[in-house]
C-alpha cells in the first residue's frame, strides 16, 4: 500500500524503510503481483498508469478480512486463496446452501423447510441417481473422484 500512497503524493518514498530501496520494475511487479493476475494489460502500461485504472483493486487487495484475523492475522484471505489455487490447479468444488431441511425452533419440534442439501422421496429417502441437478448432493455425484 505504501506505493500507491507514494505515488498519490501522499508520502514520501525515501522516508519508508519497506519500499525506499525497490526500483520502478520492483514496484510494478509488486502490484502487478497485488492485482493477482487480474488483468493482462497491465505489463504494457506503466506503474503510474496501472496504479491510476486499477486503484480500487490495489486497495481492495491489500484490505485484510477482519473476520479471520483472530485465526490468520492479518492477511486478505481471497488474494491468499487465489495465489493457493494457480499453485495447486485443482478443480475445487464450492456450495454454500442457506437451507437444510429445517430449522431450530425454540420451543418444540424443528419445522420443516425447503433443502438445498439433498432431495426426498415422499417416503423420506433421499433421492440421489435420479439425473436431476438441484441440491448440492446432486452435483457432488458429478465429481470424478481420484
Amino acid at each position: 500500500m505504501n506505493i500507491l500512497e507514494v505515488y498519490k503524493g501522499k508520502k514520501n518514498k525515501e522516508k519508508l524503510p519497506s519500499i525506499k530501496s525497490l526500483n520502478i520494475e520492483e514496484e510494478k511487479n509488486i502490484i502487478l503481483n497485488i492485482l493477482n493476475n487480474l488483468i493482462d494489460d497491465g505489463i504494457d502500461l506503466d506503474l503510474t498508469d496501472i496504479i491510476n485504472k486499477y486503484e480500487e483493486e490495489i486497495k481492495e487487495n491489500c484490505s485484510f478480512d477482519k473476520a479471520t484475523k483472530d485465526e490468520f492475522g492479518f492477511i486478505n484471505t481471497t488474494w491468499v486463496f487465489n495465489q493457493v489455487a494457480q499453485i495447486i490447479n485443482n478443480d475445487i468444488f464450492m456450495a454454500e446452501v442457506e437451507n437444510v431441511g429445517y430449522k431450530r425452533k425454540t420451543k418444540g419440534q424443528p419445522k420443516k423447510m425447503p433443502n438445498e442439501l439433498y432431495r426426498e422421496s415422499k417416503n423420506g429417502e433421499i433421492l440421489y441417481d435420479d439425473g436431476l441437478k438441484e441440491t448440492v448432493l446432486d452435483y457432488l455425484r458429478e465429481i470424478k473422484w481420484d
